[in-house]
């Protein structure tokens, strides 16, 4: 007889369609009808609160009045709650977020005195192949995901997941997803028709006789009614045993009735029995570039610069530092940070991260005034402090925002000696903006505001140089900037050239070609609201032949190219398939070479005003392997560049076709 593992949960997404303001108000009405069942039926629970404490957070939010009766639930294992703040996305967000969230979520439940030691990753789309080091590294030995798996990871829904740390967590799948038990009948007569199938399909790939069944979906009610039915179901038939139970006791009895789980070690990112949605990697990139600028400017700036102000007697903003994480997690969730949402959502998505990134600049910006205030000035002028936070003493070229009225200025380093300095671009600037005693002015005072790239030699590890602003005053150095129409950049190591309009790039190291390199190709987009999907004729077109200008831009510490192509392009999917090219993309591309190291930075701005299209930059390796590496959080992983998936999931009928769209955070590699 197999034993069935009743779980009662509801996955609760805080926005999709909807936004978390229409969210907040369905959990008002969920929550007071779960709290009333489980008060009213001490037999009644566990009840899993999607292993999120942010629910708890939005409940409280409009009834306080109800958190002394949800806690004692909780406390009595009757709402099983964490251990996460928020359910993350694992393959776009970083590390440090994904971190900072189990972090978060388990200080939350601390203060509710109770969690649920389970990770528990209902929905995300794909699971990161770090995910038991996040979870082993707080305590938490058992995982239960759902996306990503199929049989051609691992045989069986239940087995052994390794990490390349070594870390192990014994993982549960719920191959059918989350809600396969959704809606049962309270009647045991009809639930008797549907349930025989349905735990068919649970215990097809389980490792052993016990067998789980959630039982719940998205903003679901409570179904307070199961598990009577099931009590009832247990009397007339012998196939079954159900029982009410939780994830962690589904583990304990998995551990008694089981030996030999099969090892696995990787991630997974199978769509054969769920979709995955690989094309959301790239969807929305302002998104994802303002959760990427968030998440590096706190953790590798911010943060630093606070800990050591601490050292030196400041105060530590922790709350502060805390809420912005949490504005940001908020926004983490895989329909959120996936782009998979409503308009108004995905603007309520970068909102909250606008929301962080003010914070944070605030919090930054006044840390080094008073950290300013208290480095004592050895020259004349205005001091401009940089700071290096890596751990070894480094010359950096940085770039640094100046308001000043004067047309000349000098910066100085704390032995008097000129620094060297190129002005990047310039625009006037009101500083009633900025200036509060200015802000009721009734006339308007104008700065230049300079973003320049200077030269700052020896900063010390994890320290900083004082450097000193003159305004007034010649710089101290020729600073010629000249427009030229020449074809070439070219430092030490690398030289680039543009030729008919195709770059070719040369590492003079190797004296390695790479010819075509950032061609820009525009296609067809016949995706929904999740993601990008292939049109089943696609109609490419190139950037080659459509290069309108470029100029070539020679100055003191770096060159640039820039370039403008008007392309012509179909205005949407029924032009595309027509092959009417009755549209244009405007793209600007700012290729700089600094000449003092092997590294080309591009800048590329796209003018957007057509409709189902992706626009892709090829980058030649001329590079042919099987496999490649790309880093993951917390290290690096291989993938196969054509993966064995594509030439069975026709046979096999997946639900969704595999792609060969990957993930990563900075990096991918061939060798």
């Amino acid at each position: 007889m197999k034993t069935v593992h009743l779980i009662q949960h509801t996955h609760w997404d805080r926005e999709w369609y909807f936004t978390e303001n229409d969210s907040k108000i369905v959990l008002y009405y969920f929550m007071n009808d779960l709290i009333k069942h489980l008060e009213e039926d001490p037999s009644l629970g566990p009840f899993v609160l999607d292993g999120q404490t942010v629910v708890l957070e939005d409940y409280l939010q409009v009834a306080p009045e109800r958190r002394d009766c949800l806690q004692k639930l909780i406390k009595q294992d009757r709402i099983l709650i964490g251990p996460w703040y928020t359910q993350t996305d694992f393959l776009v967000v970083g590390a440090e977020s994904i971190t900072r969230n189990l972090l978060l979520g388990k200080a939350d439940c601390d203060q509710w005195e109770n969690y649920m030691p389970i990770g528990y990753v209902p929905d995300s789309f794909g699971q990161s192949s770090q995910l038991p080091m996040f979870l082993q590294e707080f305590g938490i030995n058992h995982a239960v995901v759902w996306r990503g798996w199929c049989e051609h990871d691992v045989a069986s829904s239940e087995f052994i997941w390794k990490s390349q740390s070594g870390h192990r967590v014994t993982t549960a799948v719920l191959p059918w997803g989350y809600g396969c038990a959704k809606w049962l009948p309270d009647n045991p007569e009809k639930a008797s028709a549907v349930l025989p199938a349905i735990l068919e399909k649970q215990a097809r790939f389980a490792h052993s006789d016990q067998i789980l069944l959630p039982n719940g979906n998205d903003q679901s009610p409570f179904e307070y009614a199961v598990p009577r039915m099931l009590e009832q179901l247990n009397k007339v038939q012998n196939d079954y045993y159900f029982v009410k139970s939780s994830f962690s006791a589904f583990f304990d009895a998995l551990q008694a009735n089981s030996s030999g789980l099969p090892e696995f070690e990787g991630e997974l990112l199978s769509s054969k029995y769920m979709r995955v949605h690989r094309g959301i990697f790239s969807t929305r990139v302002d998104i994802k570039l303002l959760n990427a600028q968030l998440e590096q400017f706190v953790s590798q700036q911010l943060e630093p610069l606070l800990a050591i102000n601490w050292r030196l007697g400041l105060p530590y903003p922790q709350t502060a530092i805390d809420n912005i994480w949490r504005k940001a997690m908020q926004s983490h969730a895989h329909d959120s940070i996936g782009g998979c949402n409503s308009d108004r959502v995905n603007s309520m998505v970068k909102a909250r991260l606008k929301d962080g990134l003010e914070s944070a600049n605030q919090l930054f910006d006044l840390n080094m005034k008073m950290l300013a205030r208290g480095i004592e000035a050895t020259q004349e002028g205005k001091k401009v402090i940089i700071f290096n936070s890596l751990p070894h003493k480094r010359d950096a070229q940085v770039r640094i925002t100046l308001y000043t009225p004067e047309k000349q200025f000098c910066i100085k380093d704390d032995a008097g000696r000129p620094c060297r300095w190129q002005l990047i671009r310039e625009e006037k600037q009101d500083m009633s903006l900025i200036v509060q005693e200015l802000a009721n002015s009734t006339t308007t005072t104008w700065y230049r505001k300079c973003e320049i790239l200077l030269e700052a030699k020896d900063l010390p590890s994890c320290g900083y140089r004082t450097f000193y602003l003159l305004e007034g005053e010649n710089a101290g150095f020729d600073t010629p900037t000249y427009i030229q129409a020449e074809n070439i950049l070219e430092n030490e190591w690398l030289k680039l050239e543009i030729h008919q309009g195709q770059l070719t790039l040369t590492d003079k190291r190797s004296q390695q070609h790479y010819p075509n390199i950032l061609r820009l190709i525009d296609g067809g987009d016949a995706g929904d609201n999740y993601n990008y999907s292939p049109p089943e004729n696609d109609w490419l077109i190139s950037s080659d032949g459509h290069l309108e200008q470029f100029d070539c831009i020679r100055a003191l510490l770096m060159d640039s190219l820039m370039l403008n192509w008007l392309i012509p392009v179909p205005q949407n999917a029924m032009a595309r398939q027509e092959k009417q090219a009755n549209a244009h993309l405007t793209a600007t591309m700012k290729l700089s070479l600094p000449h003092d190291k092997a590294w080309l930075d591009v800048e590329i701005t796209i003018n957007n005003t057509v409709e189902d299209h992706r626009i892709q930059v090829e980058i030649p390796t001329v590079v042919q392997q099987v496999f490649h590496f790309a880093d993951q959080p917390f290290g690096l992983i291989q993938r196969e560049n054509q993966p064995a998936a594509m030439k069975i999931w026709r046979d096999e009928n997946w639900t969704e076709a595999p792609t060969t769209l990957y993930p990563m955070q900075s990096l991918v590699m061939q060798y």
